[in-house]
């Protein structure tokens, strides 16, 4: 996904980030599928701001820190949530006007 930006087009246009985001809710799903998920919310994210705008609209800053909660003796799900923070806190450009994840 990162080297391809139009399979990262495609992932956007086509709910990517909705259904990442219904899989980190789904109380039904394992934590080695949320572990997953993060890691493709943190691949997704990587260097794509309007991925991370996706994201936030779709309310994930809320919901990491439950999972993190949760989750918090489990250290693959720790490792993954945190590096999903990561990727969406790390402006991937430093022109402030550009970077919409800290307004």
């Amino acid at each position: 996904m990162i080297v391809d930006p139009e399979n990262r087009d495609k992932f956007r246009r086509n709910g990517g980030c909705e259904m990442l985001m219904l899989v980190l809710t789904d109380k039904e799903n394992s934590v080695e599928v949320k572990t997953h998920a993060c890691d493709v919310l943190t691949t997704a994210s990587t260097e794509d701001e309007l991925a991370k705008e996706q994201f936030m609209d779709c309310n994930v800053a809320a919901e990491l820190p439950k999972l993190l909660k949760e989750n918090a003796k489990i250290e693959s799900m720790v490792v993954a949530i945190c590096n999903a923070f990561r990727s969406l806190v790390t402006a991937d450009d430093n022109r402030l006007v550009v970077s919409k994840v800290f307004r």
